[in-house]
């Protein structure tokens, strides 16, 4: 597989990522309908900006925003529930475990790969 392929295959899983964690913490907050339009919402916003990316209005920062954007709203309310619990540390790590490995440890993983490719393709 030529880099560019892989790229497109890491972004494809960072965005269907996303999209599955948004329509879970959507769904646990308000429920299935709103659930299904935030992610309706976060599709299109993804598909604009890695559009725009693409015509060259801009640069990898038009893919990492929304990426970034979907990802830090939910992880920022998801750490004010974890720092205003009144339960033991391990407790409340234990809670945080499961958003850490099942996605922001992906994530990370596949955005770093995804830059890395993108630099040596472009170098």
């Amino acid at each position: 597989m030529t880099d560019r392929t892989l790229r497109a295959l890491l972004g494809a899983a960072a965005v269907s990522l996303v999209l599955g964690r948004l329509l879970y913490w959507l769904g646990e907050l308000w429920g299935a309908t709103a659930a299904m339009a935030g992610a309706g919402i976060a599709a299109l916003v993804s598909m604009i900006c890695a559009r725009m990316a693409r015509v060259g209005v801009g640069n990898v920062a038009w893919f990492l925003v929304p990426t970034l954007l979907f990802t830090i709203v939910p992880a920022a309310y998801k750490g004010w529930k974890f720092f205003m619990r009144e339960t033991s540390i391990p407790d409340r790590m234990w809670e945080l475990a499961p958003i850490l490995l099942s996605f922001v440890i992906p994530l990370g993983i596949i955005l770093l790969v995804y830059l890395q490719l993108r630099r040596r393709e472009s170098g």
